[in-house]
């Protein structure tokens, strides 16, 4: 990830990212507004944020997704059914797949044992495999900075 300043596609992604690790709009609201706070000017850039945000989403537990929160956004499928995973699923999933952090930074920013997340990221990705695919939309989740064909679900560029 590059240092650069943050903007509206930085924010963006923060909140896409505390959406997917908490399951609630508000709650991902707050999140990323203290992850704002707490940075100061010199450090306020995309990567800062990403990076406190994760840290405060993954402290904020939060075991399910509540109904009114995330099903009032207009979210593609696949990132509909990664909201369905199980909260400590779906936040290595999140990090490690749909953000592309290494296995070590992603242990590291989730306070886990890289075996850990390795098992939690493979259960999450083989629950989404054998979801019954909702408005007969494909599951075509790709990893972060993987070249995209023509048809394959956008997925990492909603992040």
């Amino acid at each position: 990830m590059r240092n650069e300043s943050i903007h509206s596609t930085g924010i963006a992604r923060a909140f896409h990212t505390a959406l997917l690790l908490s399951g609630d709009t508000d709650t991902a609201e707050r999140i990323v507004l203290s992850a704002v706070a707490v940075l100061c000017p010199q450090r306020l850039h995309a990567e800062a944020l990403l990076v406190e945000t994760i840290g405060r989403a993954t402290r904020c537990h939060r075991a399910a997704v509540e109904e009114t929160g995330a099903g009032d956004l207009d979210l593609p499928v696949e990132l509909r059914n990664v909201l369905e995973l199980d909260s400590a699923l779906r936040r290595c999933f999140v990090v490690r797949t749909l953000l592309g952090f290494s296995l070590q930074d992603c242990a590291q920013l989730l306070r886990l044992e890289p075996e850990q997340v390795k098992t939690r990221t493979l259960a999450a990705s083989e629950w989404l495999a054998n979801r019954p695919q909702k408005q007969g939309a494909a599951l075509g989740l790709q990893m972060a900075g993987a070249p995209s064909s023509p048809g394959e679900s956008s997925v990492g560029s909603q992040l």
